[in-house]
């Protein structure tokens, strides 16, 4: 791996792109111009200058083992597999270029086929070695093929689709970000401006696809005309978004850098700004930022993939956090989850607290290329325990990376070059990646422990004596965090424009409890057996490790926080309000706000009112901020009429809650 940007894979792939030269050369000067090409790392160029140089030499051996390799850097697998075959046919051949069965090896894993592919990885390294590090890695690869051969065979039940040719093009589509019902992308399709070259050099720019609507290219100044402006993410609050630009530094070769800007109003954005010099070290990569909310520390941590060096090697996953409002904390390496390959396209799922990754590196948990990883973090956000690559057919023999989710894990976005991506050289029909949409048919939080189910009374959750023990350890207020609560669909008070409510989260608690009979009925009226019996259990964890495990919660953190406050600590509670997007945005502001007055209103009434005081003196503070609809789920359907999934849905019943999202001590 050199200090650049390895462009074929880690940013995009890139379609083909090379200079032209006269149709009347010689075989020698279409291999020069080759071999000039692969020194640049431009493995398109290089490929059809080693393929037009072979039609003038058919069987000239140098010329088959240079093209292979091309052709396997480029991504034109099926080429490369006939091209490694040849020489593997030829004993002349196969002794002058011996490490050819493992680059086979690799091309046909490529392809999916596993055993095949592992049969050369193991006749390789029992017939004896060219070098240990080759020992070592037909090793490697022959037990990630079996891995493979394993896993295949365990392909996930998930609906994986294409968004279609609105956001998918011919050439590169990579790096989906949902924001409510937008979708922030990065394509490589756009003509460098003014450029010498001939033809002139490809950029990638990122777009907007709000709604339905045909996606559009961020004004203001975001797109560079000169570099590439990628890899679009923003922090929960909407208020920063962060991006890479990448510089030309050769035909094919680049720079990136980390970018960010701030909101300045509703509608306007301050000025782009280039991330400190400890971050953006001069002579690497940067790429690929990821906001997430550290709730325990209340700091934002920003993740991001790059070669600079401290590293394992190749690409690796870094994080940093701002310090003050210009400077940021030197990067640290996520030691836990890099190896010697390339980790890339972090993104973190704040609601399991879990890093989603890609990996080329994991080789033997690898169905091949890169596919995406997930690890749990801990309390600091560091990787902790197993590393786990995601089922197929997420997971495939070629390129997948850039998983995100949107808010609840209804959908998911990757991006893949795998066979159905659009393509502009029949050649190389895996040459650039597209967008895939992953929709999952049912909403299991899994996330959350099984042995929290417990039975509702009649009496409801008026009182601790209703409630099962916790098993989990709550020892600080922040050990909550987030603390989500559910509402029923237009409650408290529905039907209503009022801003505060006189009921108590408990109260809309124990009326929303007894619903899960109506929920389960309305959303499963008409569906098959199997499929009414998976949404029911959906729905049923809902009610019993959502609902009612928030409600135990909210009073386990009640009473630590009353021992807090006793001991003379003064405490500051941030809540955030949600709806589901069916009613009109204003109405959903004051419903929001209702929601939080019934989660202030138990704080007013809890043991006979004893917090009162504290919030009469200051020492307790509920500070509100209501959100409405903003953040809303892509999946969450938005139709009035449709009752069934705006209402009785498990992703409807998750927008509809109120979060203790942040403490506050003094």
């Amino acid at each position: 791996m050199t200090a650049r940007l390895r462009s074929s894979h880690l940013l995009f792939l890139l379609a083909f792109l090379f200079p032209l030269i006269g149709s009347s050369q010689s075989a020698g000067a279409y291999e020069k111009a080759g071999d000039a090409a692969m020194k640049d790392e431009n493995w398109s160029a290089a490929f059809y200058y080693y393929n037009d140089a072979l039609l003038l030499k058919l069987q000239n051996p140098d010329l088959i083992f240079k093209c292979g390799r091309a052709a396997k850097n480029y991504g034109a697998y099926h080429h490369a597999t006939s091209l490694f075959s040849k020489i593997m046919e030829n004993e002349a051949w196969l002794k002058k270029y011996p490490h050819t069965p493992v680059l086979l090896g690799q091309v046909l894993k490529n392809i999916g086929d596993f055993e095949q592919a592992a049969a050369l990885f193991a006749e390789y390294h029992e017939s004896g070695c060219m070098s240990d590090s080759l020992c070592s890695l037909a090793i490697s690869l022959e037990k990630s093929c079996l891995f493979a051969i394993e896993h295949s065979r365990d392909s996930a039940s998930l609906r994986i689709v294409s968004p279609g040719k609105k956001i998918n093009s011919p050439y590169a589509d990579f790096a989906a970000f949902p924001v409510g019902d937008s979708l922030f992308f990065s394509s490589y399709k756009y003509s460098l401006k003014e450029d010498e070259e001939n033809p002139p050099k490809m950029v990638a720019k990122t777009l907007l696809a709000k709604g339905k609507s045909i996606p559009r290219l961020l004004s203001r100044g975001f797109n560079s005309t000169t570099e590439h402006t990628v890899n679009f993410s923003q922090n929960k609050e909407g208020t920063k978004q962060y991006f890479c630009r990448c510089q030309f530094i050769g035909k094919v070769k680049f720079l990136c850098a980390l970018y960010m800007r701030e909101k300045k109003s509703a509608t306007k954005w301050n000025k782009i700004e280039r991330l400190p010099d400890n971050i953006n070290l001069a002579g690497f990569s940067h790429t690929q930022p990821f906001s997430w909310l550290d709730e325990v520390k209340q700091r934002e941590v920003l993740f991001f993939s790059s070669n600079k060096p401290g590293g394992k090697g190749g690409f690796d996953v870094w994080f940093t956090y701002p310090i003050d409002e210009k400077e940021w904390a030197e990067p640290q390496n996520l030691q836990t989850i890099n190896t010697s390959g390339d980790e890339v396209s972090p993104f973190v799922y704040a609601q399991a607290a879990t890093l989603f990754f890609s990996s080329d590196g994991h080789t033997e948990k690898n169905m091949g290329g890169f596919d995406i990883y997930k690890v749990k973090l801990d309390t600091t956000g560091i990787p902790t325990g197993d590393i786990q690559p995601l089922p197929v057919p997420i997971n495939s023999s070629y390129h997948d990376y850039y998983y995100v989710l949107n808010a609840d894990s209804t959908i998911a976005f990757f991006s893949s070059n795998r066979p159905g991506s659009l393509f502009l050289d029949p050649q190389n029909q895996t040459c650039c990646s597209d967008i895939y949409k992953v929709e999952f048919p049912v909403i299991i939080p899994s996330d959350l422990p099984e042995d929290t189910i417990s039975t509702n009374t009649d009496e409801g959750l008026t009182s601790k004596k209703n409630i099962p023990d916790e098993p989990e350890v709550f020892d600080e207020l922040e050990d909550f965090l987030p603390l989500s609560l559910y509402f029923h669909n237009d409650e408290p008070d529905p039907r209503s424009r009022k801003s505060i409510t006189k009921k108590t989260y408990l109260q809309t608690y124990d009326a929303f409890s007894p619903l899960k009979n109506l929920y389960i009925d309305n959303f499963t009226k008409g569906m098959p057996a199997d499929e009414s019996e998976k949404a029911s259990q959906s729905i049923s964890l809902f009610f019993e490790n959502k609902l009612e495990r928030g409600a135990k919660l909210l009073l386990k953190f009640s009473d630590i926080l009353l021992q807090r406050l006793q001991e003379g600590e003064r405490i500051e509670v941030f809540l955030k309000g949600y709806t589901s997007p069916r009613a009109n945005s204003d109405y959903n502001l004051f419903l929001s706000k209702r929601r939080i007055s019934a989660v202030r209103n138990h704080f007013l009434s809890y043991k006979d009112g004893i917090f009162k005081e504290y919030l009469n003196k200051g020492y307790l503070l509920i500070s509100e901020k209501p959100f409405g609809e903003t953040e809303a789920a892509l999946s969450v359907s938005d139709a009035y009429e449709d009752e069934k999934n705006s209402i009785f849905s498990v992703p409807a019943s998750l927008e509809r809650r109120v979060e203790i999202v942040e403490i506050h001590r003094d």
